[in-house]
């Protein structure tokens, strides 16, 4: 089962190398099982029992699924989990381009907390979106972009003009980070990715009209490693892999998504860009839209059970609200058996010894102690391994979504995430046995939602 599972989790990210092609990659996998499509700028008239999938701004995506007339009552509550789709990585400045001794030189910028030294001498690939009119239409259109066949790579300098390169490095993101491309061009740096971009459209027929270096208006292209996913032993018990964080989240959580059918809740799944830089943006868990998004679906369903009175319909969902749960799902520190020191022992996840809770007294995660008793006792039911994970006392830690959208939307949470070494740099290594027991988390989660053991851990009762 685990080997099946790491194939299936590195197939997903062999094929979503930006964040634009995950959410294209989760749409795609809505549709496939029968999910229909909403827009957020049109009316939405939702059936009960029926499953929905919304695209934000090409960046983002949400699932839900109602219950059925007969096998919901109020009041209703949601049982929402969160990942996100971005992943630490280098930007190219497509118009910093020059053409020098056979190579196109473009200049990056790093996104998101990435290990640069891992990006190094390693062969690269570009991926991303075009912005272009139609040249017949004079429409503007969004098209995902990939450039398989072009080999990029931002080598080091030799340690002979460098003789202290192992004593530490800190190179400089505007000079020294620039990716290399062999490119046969006569005709000079301008618009050189556009004229690229232009070529890949024409080749990929996606257009009958071909678009000129003119038709390109925006560009947004990341580099990402060329080498796909990898089994690294026989049996599939460990993956390596790009973009685990959190890609490993955002496959988890689909695939326990389309497994749940029939549900007496209403389930959630939020996958969101830009966690990577804070979540602060239009299509990052750190806005408005998610409590926007619950309360439009939910209202819309409410409709079906009582009538359309604003002060009834905000009571149920307040009602609802509290009587919900979400999970974020987010990678987490394994202890790397050469630095053993950087982990408290008592707190020290493995590989494949389990899904992980995560633990921080500043709420950099959203864990609380009530949530912990119901996970430990939730996991231990339905056999699922799980570890615990806090950070050193002296050290800090990251955050995840999981404090973010909790605050917003006033609804529990608790953070767990697969262990992962080497977190954040252009490879990182799991475990498959973990994905499958996050996966099994997640299914036991969406099928039986919240429930009165739960509700009673949330409730503030006074010391006996």
């Amino acid at each position: 089962m685990s080997k099946a599972i790491a194939k299936s989790l590195g197939e997903f990210i062999d094929q979503a190398s930006c964040p634009q092609q995950v959410v294209q990659a989760l749409i795609d996998l809505g549709r496939q099982s029968g999910a229909l499509d909403l827009s957020l700028d049109q009316a939405w008239r939702l059936k009960p029992g029926t499953s929905y999938i919304v695209p934000i701004y090409a960046r983002s995506a949400l699932y839900f699924s109602l219950p059925t007339l007969q096998d919901a009552s109020l009041p209703l509550s949601f049982a929402c989990a969160a990942a996100h789709t971005d992943s630490p990585c280098f930007r190219l400045k497509t118009n910093a381009t020059i053409y020098d001794q056979g190579l196109l030189i473009t200049g990056t910028e790093p996104y998101g907390g990435v290990i640069v030294g891992s990006w190094l001498d390693r062969p690269l690939k570009v991926a991303g979106t075009v912005v272009w009119r139609d040249p017949i239409s004079k429409a503007l259109k969004e098209s995902l972009l990939e450039f398989p066949d072009l080999i990029l790579s931002i080598p080091q300098l030799a340690i002979h003009f460098n003789r202290e390169v192992n004593k530490g490095f800190e190179f400089n993101p505007q000079t020294q980070l620039r990716a290399f491309c062999p490119v046969v061009d006569t005709n000079g740096p301008a618009k050189a990715w556009e004229r690229i971009a232009a070529a890949r459209l024409f080749d990929s027929g996606l257009s009958a009209s071909i678009p000129s270096t003119d038709d390109i208006l925006a560009l947004d292209l990341f580099l990402a490693d060329r080498q796909g996913a990898l089994l690294v032993d026989h049996d599939g018990q460990h993956l390596s892999a790009p973009r685990l964080d959190n890609l490993a989240g955002c496959h988890a959580l689909s695939q326990a998504f389309w497994a749940t059918k029939n549900a007496k809740h209403i389930n959630v799944a939020f996958f969101f860009d830009h966690e990577e830089i804070g979540s602060q943006s239009l299509a990052g868990a750190d806005s408005v839209l998610a409590l926007r998004l619950l309360r439009r679906l939910f209202r819309c369903l409410l409709a079906h059970y009582v009538d359309e009175d604003q002060r009834l319909w905000e009571e149920h969902f307040d009602q609802a609200l509290a009587r919900s749960l979400l999970i974020s799902v987010d990678a987490a520190h394994a202890q790397h058996p050469n630095f053993p020191d950087k982990h408290d022992a008592a707190y020290a996840p493995k590989l494949n010894q389990g899904l992980v809770l995560k633990h921080n007294v500043a709420h950099k995660y959203a864990t609380q102690v009530s949530l912990a008793a119901w996970m430990r006792d939730f996991c231990s039911k339905h056999a699922i391994d799980l570890q615990d994970y806090t950070n050193r006392a002296d050290m800090g830690c990251g955050s995840t979504l999981g404090p973010l959208l909790s605050s917003q939307l006033g609804m529990p949470a608790l953070d767990c995430g697969i262990p992962l070494l080497a977190m954040h740099a252009s490879r990182e290594w799991a475990g498959s046995r973990d994905q499958e027991h996050c996966i099994r988390f997640l299914k036991a989660f969406y099928k039986e939602g919240t429930n009165e053991k739960k509700q009673t851990l949330h409730q503030s009762n006074r010391p006996s």
